[in-house]
């Protein structure tokens, strides 16, 4: 209905305008052509250089052609009448276009506005921050978790892929969170709140997508708990940056999106922003090139037209990715022409190659991880039609496995009595886990049910999920699950939309069933106001932290105090997930505090003050990867034992020392030579060289003294 025409209630603009092509947020702009504006609704028109006055309660409002006319302040303009396309009623969104503001309702309030995303965020963050702290790692580790340890304090460079936004925001870390104890617990206190933080994100992401804020509330805390999230939370890694960095990139990309759609000003700087993390992604972990599809994807079917309909845009976002990447990158070559105490593969040059010749080291070797570019399965092109349909069947295998292994629903059949490993028999003769029931199946069933609603999305998140998996069945790596952190954010996601689904189906369902013969359907509601959302939020939220807690084990010595340790672990699984039918299946990971606690893991700071103590004076100590970070955070952070030289095997690559006996016996005799080597290594070493056991180190970590040369007397 055309306001004037019986419509006497105030109307006021709520954010963007009808939107049609070229509308803005406020009132629309005339088209070029005049349209004659209808009796009634201006006047009668004027005599040349007469002075109109304003009739009291109008307001300016452009019309047809290059003079303005004044209008009733409830009138709406006839130009944007008449130009204006079919849009679907108040409240309601098409594929094509966001909804439109419902104009009868008065304009959502600040508190209305941030509460329904600020409150489910706040309430994610604060329970799993709390359930990190209580279990996570109280300092130094080995292996990689000590290499970034290390980083942060003395600014080095980290292995391939160097890291170096990582490295950046380590460093700002051990400098902002000195109040909260030593540089090793500062890195793992970062991943804690990086992880925290991916998890807030999700809950925002999940209230764009939905307005639920307690299903967000659900999302959020499904991902803290899933087991390889909550582990890797405990210790200084840098996966924990990427997961943070995409939650970040999908609210971003999904806020410029609805902007875009709905025509408001200034959207692109959503999008402008969205490059920025993008950026941070490509500079922190190569894993990133899997997201780069689904972004271009989500990007051109939003506006299919942006390349020159937002051509400035465009080129701001180019702007920011070039000026990001090469200026985090510069970091790699500048800060290793200062020769820092950790300086991998030397990349102040380009390339560095070996005596014979081969590339070992540079600035390319480090940023394109060429030292792993082997270990890559890359099958030729030739290949690929026999070989795919087998890897698209292992990948849907592993990502299969992977939620049920993270998110599967063993604790209701705890609760049942039922075995966590029992399986049924499907009609086409495959054995689906009972375990898998419940958020997998709520994941998976997601991807249908989220097309319809949010299809861009979906194929940004499918993409993104997908890729992943792909370019982790490719590489062999010590702990892979970590690659997995992105496709457990996107697979609560689905869970969400798929709920959301559900719960729209049941609604209307009911709404039709319940409704008299001949009675229309009502309206949609009226919105909530602020104080109603918040109350909401909080009353169906108050009980999660307590279902969270008693899922991973925490209040179950305090439930069950006299019970052993895995009929109290089972019993307060079971109890979380029959304490809210309706969210437990969302919040039920396979996981207990005892599975994820780190924090006794004091295995590496006690080998390094034994190891320290044991060596004599001017030792050189021949060392591997898992043992030397622990050795170089003792030296360069701690300043302990500067005497000592520990040469690790990339020590070697990089000065073309040659191998293992070759360094010790460019070193016998002249100062004390100890050994560090796997069991499995340890027969190349023997076959020239008497080694013998350091006493007084930890069990199983052995260091050895080498005594004199094999074959003498």
């Amino acid at each position: 209905m055309v306001s004037g025409e019986g419509d006497d209630r105030p109307r006021r603009w709520d954010g963007p305008a009808w939107p049609g092509p070229g509308w803005a947020e406020g009132p629309p702009a005339a088209p070029d052509a005049p349209v004659e504006p209808e009796a009634g609704l201006v006047g009668p028109e004027p005599e040349p250089g007469a002075q109109v006055a304003p009739e009291p309660g109008s307001v300016d409002l452009p019309v047809a052609g290059p003079e303005r006319a004044r209008q009733p302040a409830n009138a709406e303009p006839v130009a944007a009448a008449v130009a204006r396309p079919p849009v679907p009623p108040p409240g309601r969104a098409t594929p094509d276009r966001a909804a439109p503001p419902d104009l009868s309702l008065p304009p959502p309030s600040r508190s209305e506005r941030v509460l329904p995303w600020a409150v489910p965020a706040l309430i994610v963050f604060l329970v799993s921050i709390v359930l990190d702290v209580l279990t996570i790692m109280p300092g130094l580790g080995y292996w990689d978790t000590g290499e970034f340890q290390t980083l942060g304090p003395v600014l080095g460079i980290a292995h391939p892929t160097g890291y170096p936004s990582y490295t950046l925001l380590l460093w700002l870390a051990s400098v902002v969170l000195q109040p909260f104890g030593e540089p090793a617990f500062r890195a793992n206190l970062l991943s804690a709140i990086l992880v925290s933080g991916a998890a807030s994100l999700t809950a925002i992401a999940i209230v764009q997508l939905t307005r639920k804020p307690a299903l967000a509330i659900a999302g959020g805390i499904t991902l803290a708990v899933a087991p390889i999230a909550w582990r890797n939370a405990l210790r200084a890694d840098p996966h924990t940056f990427q997961v943070f960095v995409v939650g970040l990139l999908l609210v971003l990309l999904i806020a410029w999106a609805d902007r875009e759609r709905a025509g408001r000003p200034h959207a692109g700087r959503w999008l402008v922003a969205a490059s920025a993390a993008f950026a941070l992604a490509v500079t922190n972990h190569g894993l990133t090139v899997a997201l780069a599809p689904g972004v271009a994807a989500y990007v051109l079917l939003v506006q299919p037209r942006i390349l020159w309909l937002r051509w400035k845009t465009v080129l701001a976002c180019l702007a920011t990715l070039a000026v990001l990447i090469g200026g985090i990158y510069a970091y790699l070559p500048l800060r290793s022409s200062m020769d820092p105490p950790l300086d991998y593969a030397h990349p102040a040059d380009w390339v560095r190659t070996n005596a014979e010749g081969r590339v070992t080291g540079g600035f390319r070797y480090l940023v394109l991880g060429e030292q792993f570019g082997g270990k890559v399965e890359v099958p030729p092109l030739t290949q690929w039609p026999a070989v795919l349909p087998g890897r698209l069947a292992d990948g849907a295998r592993v990502a299969a496995d992977t939620l049920r292994e993270q998110f599967g629903s063993g604790a209701i059949l705890v609760a049942l009595g039922i075995d966590r490993d029992e399986s049924v028999m499907l009609p086409w003769g495959d054995r689906l886990p009972l375990d898998a029931v419940g958020l997998p199946m709520l994941a998976l069933l997601g991807l249908p049910l989220g097309l319809l609603r949010r299809p861009r999305e979906v194929v940004m998140t499918a993409l993104w999920f997908g890729l992943t998996f792909t370019v982790a069945l490719g590489y062999p790596n010590a702990d892979i699950s970590r690659y997995y952190l992105a496709p457990l954010l996107v697979a609560c996601v689905w869970a969400a939309l798929a709920i959301d689904a559900i719960w729209g189906l049941v609604r209307n369902a009911w709404a039709a069933y319940s409704r008299a013969p001949g009675e229309a359907l009502d309206p949609e509601p009226a919105r909530p106001r602020g104080p109603l959302v918040v109350a909401g939020t909080i009353a169906v939220a108050a009980l999660l932290p307590l279902v969270v807690l008693l899922q991973a084990g925490v209040l179950n010595i305090v439930l069950f105090p006299r019970d052993d340790e895995v009929a109290v672990d089972r019993r307060g699984e079971a109890l979380a997930q029959l304490l809210i039918p309706g969210l437990s299946v969302f919040v039920a990971p396979p996981v207990t505090c005892p599975e994820c606690d780190a924090s006794d893991d004091q295995g590496a700071r006690r080998w390094l003050d034994a190891t320290l103590g044991a060596l004599e004076p001017d030792a050189v100590i021949v060392s591997w990867w898992s043992y030397s970070t622990p050795l170089w955070y003792g030296q360069f952070v701690e300043g302990r034992r500067p005497d000592i030289l520990v040469v690790d095997d990339r020590t070697i690559v990089d000065n073309d020392l040659g191998d293992v006996p070759a360094v010790v016996a460019s070193w016998y005799g002249q100062r004390p030579v100890y050994i560090v080597r796997l069991d499995r290594d340890l027969a190349e070493v023997e076959e020239d060289w008497v080694l013998e056991p350091v006493p007084g180190l930890p069990p199983g970590e052995p260091v050895y003294r080498v005594v004199g040369r094999a074959g003498d007397d």
